[in-house]
């Protein structure tokens, strides 16, 4: 059995990554030490010892909408700010300016999906080539992998992306079902297994295919057979709290005085190192859903990501987070306060599979 390689968690415990193989000498034998150079930017962000000019990433919105309803997500709700409102596609002029701009400063990774699914939007691989011909380095695409059908795996694997990231949440079809409304476990792992078929195929490392799995009450006995069984599979991957979107109780949800001070250290990597950018060019410094009007850093078809990423309110934003007082921001304070971490004790699961 190979030894466990790499283990990361983020700040709030929300996500650890797991891996068995040296995802970074796959990197750095493709980039070389443009790849060193962009993790080590990477790290000095996230602990506050660097905060570089020009975000590290691009987080792209691709659509507003999603083919699933999974029972942990806004969508299955009437919570998201866009639920039952019009579908709407980030605009692929609007995506080659950013990509420009970011050509410009360097820019060495993107990611592409949040809060839907990406692969619903019909220029996405053309958005991940433009990328790949102007530099970037690392390029993920997040997605259920309902749509990861034969023609889809071959485009991307052509396109120059690098991870491919896939939510599974479970090991039993009867699970899936109950997490993943509207989902297929059979299709999703036809579709996965196809697309590493191809991948080897095509003589490739990439993309990189990671699998995450998020703790919820219907999945939390499968959690040791998840990584027993997609450590064999996938190239790494991840084990995620849920956070809890359900805001009705949250005056009576929020930490007390002990609690919060327990919490005091806290300090979200994520703004200073990416900026996220919705379908419609709305310029953001988190996925945060209920943020995202009192967030709101800019238009971006109006205004430069450089000018979003350096200006006060997000300038503000950081230096509230380097003195731990995230909590004087309503948004921030709900994020961490409705993040469910309770640890995530993984590392018993993990020497069940050694």
């Amino acid at each position: 059995m190979s030894e466990l390689a790499y283990s990361h968690h983020e700040p709030t415990d929300q996500v650890r990554l797991i891996a068995y193989k040296d995802i970074d000498a796959i990197f750095r034998a493709q980039f070389g030490q443009a790849y060193d150079d962009y993790r080590r930017d990477w790290y000095a962000a996230q602990d506050g010892r660097r905060i570089p000019e020009f975000p590290l990433s691009l987080d792209f919105e691709t659509n507003n909408f999603c083919n699933l309803r999974c029972r942990m997500c806004l969508f299955s709700t009437n919570l998201h700010p866009d639920s039952g409102g019009r579908h709407g596609f980030l605009k692929p002029d609007l995506f080659r300016r950013l990509v420009d701009e970011g050509h410009e400063h360097g820019l060495p990774a993107m990611t592409f999906g949040f809060e839907s699914e990406s692969l619903l939007n019909p220029d996405l691989v053309d958005m991940i080539t433009y990328a790949r011909q102007h530099s970037v380095m690392d390029i993920r695409v997040g997605t259920n992998g309902m749509l990861l059908d034969d023609d889809m795996a071959r485009q991307l694997i052509d396109s120059g992306l690098t991870r491919l990231e896939v939510s599974v949440d479970a090991i039993r079809p009867e699970t899936y079902a109950a997490v993943r409304k509207g989902g297929n476990y059979y299709r999703l792992l036809r579709n996965i297994f196809g697309f590493l078929e191809r991948r080897e195929a095509a003589g490739s490392v990439f993309p990189l295919l990671r699998v995450s799995f998020l703790k919820l009450d219907a999945n939390r006995d499968e959690l040791a057979d998840f990584i027993g069984f997609w450590r064999h599979v996938a190239d790494y991957f991840s084990i995620q709290n849920l956070l809890d979107y359900e805001i009705m109780d949250f005056e009576n949800s929020l930490p007390t005085q002990g609690e919060q001070a327990a919490q005091r250290d806290f300090r979200c990597a994520k703004i200073n190192q990416r900026m996220y950018v919705r379908y419609n060019g709305q310029a953001l410094p988190c996925g945060y859903v209920f943020g995202w009007e009192g967030l709101n850093l800019g238009d971006l078809n109006a205004v430069s990501v450089r000018e979003a990423w350096n200006s006060p309110k997000f300038s503000e934003l950081r230096r509230m987070h380097m003195a731990h007082r995230y909590m004087d921001n309503e948004y921030c304070l709900r994020c961490v306060s409705h993040t469910t971490t309770g640890g995530l004790m993984v590392e018993d699961e993990l020497g069940r599979n050694e």
